[in-house]
């Protein structure tokens, strides 16, 4: 029965993922509709969720801290361990290895995860542990994005060039949607302000159409993406990301004291895959985005037999 709700959880993220490949592969979505459907997710989608989620939270953000702790952490961590095995490294993959390392789909793949593996608790424990895990993410967001600046301008040779695009990066995390949502959705969570029932449920829906299409998303990148190349620095970058960061998470959750169910949540946002967005990163940076698009493509695949080890053991 247990194995059965593990099924429940992963189960549509991969039937989503998998439908997104297909769509790709028939031609069913073509180059304009996805790239339509990925700045939906990205500028209206996500932020919708993610202020929704934080400003009608019903309990105090700090219950979130000691999971952003553990997130934290490891992150830094495993940044500090892929920048020792970066100089084993050509310059223009350093950054893009780091980066493959650390930095977690948290948003597209993490929260679909955690949503689904709650779904089955009282609409007030599911509630509270999908609040939980935006709340932890809520800050992590801006320090993937400085962090992925940093270690990427390491793959730039001239040290203008690393400094005009490192302040060019630093500005472009200052307007993410995703961080203006979580720091407007804490605004009105701290204040007395009252959504409007109409803009409540107005956000609530368009948030609800962000992970099944950000799912979409991620499998429209695996069906356009190369696999082919730099194999060995892929896989480490993968084991580091999918093994190593929940295996930190999971001793300083236990220092920290967490309970069984912000361990799951934590462990759960510590494994995730290289983010798509890293790819991204990686062109406006002039890293290796070949290297960032076949980290994704793998760590994506190898995410699941780990996540399913982390439902079945808490």
């Amino acid at each position: 029965m247990f194995v059965i709700s593990v099924i429940n959880a992963l189960a549509p993220v991969i039937l989503m993922i998998g439908l997104g490949v297909i769509l790709k592969k028939a031609a069913f979505l073509d180059t304009t509709v996805c790239t339509g459907m990925n700045r939906f997710v990205y500028w209206v989608g996500l932020p919708c969720l993610l202020f929704h989620k934080i400003a009608t939270a019903t309990f105090s953000g700090g219950a979130a801290l000691p999971i952003f702790y553990v997130l934290l952490i490891t992150t830094g961590i495993v940044a500090c361990i892929a920048f020792l095995g970066s100089f084993w490294q050509e310059t223009s993959a350093r950054g893009a290895f780091m980066q493959a390392a650390f930095r977690g789909n948290l948003a597209y793949v993490g929260l679909p995860i955690v949503f689904f593996s709650f779904s089955a608790e009282s609409a007030t424990d599911a509630d509270r542990m999908q609040a939980l895990a935006v709340l932890a993410i809520a800050p992590l967001v801006p320090v993937y994005n400085v962090l992925a600046a940093i270690v990427l301008s390491s793959s730039q040779r001239r040290a203008g060039k690393r400094s005009a695009v490192f302040k060019k990066t630093l500005i472009n995390v200052a307007e993410n949607p995703l961080i203006i949502a979580c720091v407007a959705g804490l605004f009105v969570k701290l204040s007395p302000i009252q959504i409007p029932l109409v803009f409540e449920r107005t956000f609530q829906a368009l948030g609800d159409t962000a992970l099944p299409l950000a799912l979409l998303g991620i499998g429209v990148s695996i069906a356009t993406a190369s696999i082919g190349g730099n194999f060995m620095t892929v896989f480490t970058a993968s084991i580091l990301k999918l093994i190593l960061s929940p295996l930190i998470a999971l001793a300083f959750s236990v220092l920290l004291g967490l309970s069984g169910q912000m361990t799951q949540i934590a462990l759960i946002l510590a494994a995730c895959p290289t983010a798509v967005a890293s790819y991204v990163m990686a062109q406006q940076m002039g890293a290796d985005a070949g290297l960032a698009s076949r980290a994704v493509v793998v760590s994506t695949v190898g995410a699941f037999p780990v996540f399913a080890v982390i439902l079945l053991a808490f």
